[in-house]
């Protein structure tokens, strides 16, 4: 079997932006998807998927303003952070979450700098136009 570098496989797979993970096993089935068999390592493909965030302050920016402006309004929350409204741009939004659906952890960067790994919880969307009114993040903890 050819040996694979991690330069090669990121090139043969073609997709953007991905952390290559090695894990030292023996034997594995080379038809599950997302893994590479190549002798005694698996290569385990996980996207990277950033999307960027501003706190948003509720009193003076209402949701439909923001909507027609192109931003997405979200709440983040999860056990240990009270809930906090942020204000996401839709297009990047959008284009994430066709990508990683609702069981991916996204990585959120805020604008003062920190990062914050969190699910999609749920996802508001306009009944007529069928677009994304709102978004709940819970924040994962390992």
């Amino acid at each position: 079997m050819p040996r694979y570098t991690d330069a090669n496989l990121a090139k043969w797979v073609r997709m953007p932006r991905m952390k290559i993970c090695r894990f030292a096993l023996l034997f594995v089935d080379s038809h599950r998807a997302g893994l590479l068999f190549s002798a005694p390592f698996v290569y385990c493909f996980a996207m990277v998927l950033t999307l960027h965030y501003e706190r948003r302050d509720v009193a003076r920016q209402k949701p439909n303003a923001l909507r027609r402006a192109g931003k997405l309004p979200a709440v983040l929350y999860g056990r240990k952070q009270k809930a906090t409204p942020i204000v996401l741009s839709f297009a990047e939004f959008d284009k994430v979450w066709r990508k990683a659906g609702e069981s991916a952890v996204l990585t959120l960067k805020g604008s003062a700098g920190g990062e914050i790994e969190a699910l999609i919880h749920e996802i508001d969307r306009d009944p007529v136009k069928d677009t994304v009114r709102h978004a709940d993040f819970t924040v994962y903890q390992a």
